[in-house]
């Protein structure tokens, strides 16, 4: 049922069948609250997002907000937990979540219980335990990927009762909603308890065993994977396309422009490289404790360890809870492209760093033009700005998203000029690749998916835009 279809949602209330689903019953802590909830509950890191996600953020910038509090709340520590199905053999893991469903698929059409059915009298379970540096790696694996049951980061359960009993207490969610913690939880399925009118019919009940042996999870239904590569294409006003073209060919060729006036200043040594020196003895002028402190946070936050994990886990989580996956598959492009350019430049150019000694995070002599720091931080913030407030079409978001790129891209390029690994020509040159990369992601984007009125949509791969997604 379309719920952004009044008249059709009204007219299948009155004319769609009568089904009988499961509820399943939650009780925390020994009988001190009970709950009926009729999608999934979760203990541990799930909740942990629902109960620190930013609700103005959300407002803004809508799924996505969950993004930025799932990436706050990785590093948390596991628990130890005991897991009892139907009585049988207690189950005994160290976890970061315990998820309970009713039902195959959560928020995006993302297939978190793949055999999930709210009509088979049989609630399921799924346990994240990452283990080690690249654990959430695995667990997104086990989850979303299709293969070997050997994954340990991720198994499932199923039957008509479990028990989770915590060693601490625990962030407790059910259906979205934040509930507190809990160091015990009892969960049974109701069968067939709720009534309820909708247009499909009657989904005939599954065999009520089925396997309680762990196995991978995620991955096997194909058509929801076809379906993330279906590109929406949106219906704007011809001025207003002539306008995405516009922009794009003015990034390029401005960016174009100035990376090659930088790139020809820097290797004769003369025109905007000789601000270097003087732009670089300011900043050192500058240092203090306090400010060096947060100069050297920049860098890390944004370095070449921390930057490639925050983008993955984006990326990552973006294809997964959106229903089609072009605009994180052009995110990724953006960033690789950015990461191959500075590999085929900084050889090529050859660069010099400042001197060694007033670097403050420890000796580099690698070259430095163009900055990695700035071009990924650039491309990463404007690249998402544009792919979020495109389909928005909010004036307001749009100023917000691009002045917030424009602020941390520039208190990286402060960052790496105060610390003393480059010079302002090095991070100009980075804004200015930057700059092209942006305006070619939006021609490639506008050429896919921007119609104008009396334009057909038309192939398999292609359909209307719905909601944005």
């Amino acid at each position: 049922m379309d719920v952004t279809d009044p008249l059709n949602a009204a007219q299948s209330v009155l004319s769609g069948s009568e089904t009988k689903i499961d509820v399943i019953k939650a009780v925390l802590d020994h009988g001190k609250q009970e709950q009926i909830f009729l999608v999934a509950a979760g203990v541990g890191f799930d909740a942990a997002i629902m109960g620190d996600t930013n609700d103005d953020l959300k407002d803004r910038v809508g799924w996505l907000a969950y993004v930025e509090a799932g990436i706050r709340k990785l590093p948390g520590k596991p628990v130890g937990a005991t897991i009892t199905i139907e009585a049988n053999h207690p189950i005994h893991r160290k976890v970061r979540s315990v998820m309970v469903g009713n039902c195959g698929k959560l928020m995006g059409d993302v297939q978190i219980f793949p055999d999930a059915l709210y009509t088979d009298g049989i609630l399921d379970l799924l346990v994240l335990a990452p283990r080690g540096r690249f654990g959430w790696l695995s667990v997104v694996a086990g989850v979303f990927g299709k293969g070997s049951n050997r994954n340990k980061s991720v198994q499932s359960y199923s039957g008509k009762s479990a028990v989770i009993d915590l060693d601490s207490p625990q962030e407790f969610e059910l259906d979205g909603d934040h509930l507190g913690e809990v160091s015990h939880l009892e969960v049974r399925v109701e069968p067939q308890a709720l009534t309820i009118r909708m247009t499909a019919p009657k989904t005939s009940p599954r065999p009520s065993k089925r396997s309680r042996i762990s196995k991978p999870t995620g991955g096997s239904d194909p058509m929801s994977w076809q379906q993330k590569f279906i590109v929406e294409e949106r219906k704007v006003a011809p001025s207003t396309r002539r306008c995405l073209y516009r922009s794009s060919l003015v990034l390029m060729v401005v960016g174009l422009v100035l990376f090659g006036v930088l790139v020809v200043s820097v290797m004769t040594q003369s025109g905007l490289q000789r601000f270097d020196q003087p732009v670089a003895e300011w900043f050192i002028s500058l240092r203090n404790g306090g400010l060096t402190a947060v100069m050297s946070v920049l860098a890390v936050v944004f370095g070449p360890t921390a930057l490639p994990i925050v983008v993955l886990v984006v990326i990552v989580a973006w294809t997964l809870l959106a229903k089609h996956a072009w605009r994180p598959i052009l995110l990724a492009g953006g960033m690789i492209t950015g990461v191959v350019l500075a590999k085929v430049i900084a050889p090529l150019v050859q660069h010099p760093r400042p001197p060694a000694d007033l670097m403050l995070m420890g000796a580099d002599s690698s070259y430095s033009f163009p900055s990695g720091h700035v071009l990924g931080t650039a491309d990463f913030l404007l690249i998402l700005a544009f792919l979020v407030a495109s389909r928005r079409q909010n004036k307001s978001l749009t100023v917000l998203l691009f002045s917030i790129a424009a602020v941390v891209i520039l208190a990286q390029v402060a960052s790496r000029l105060y610390l003393g690994y480059h010079w302002i020509s090095d991070t100009a040159a980075s804004i200015s690749l930057s700059l092209v990369i942006l305006g070619a992601i939006m021609a490639i984007d506008t050429h896919r998916t921007v119609r104008v009125h009396g334009e057909h949509i038309h192939g398999k791969n292609s359909q209307a835009q719905v909601d944005g997604t």
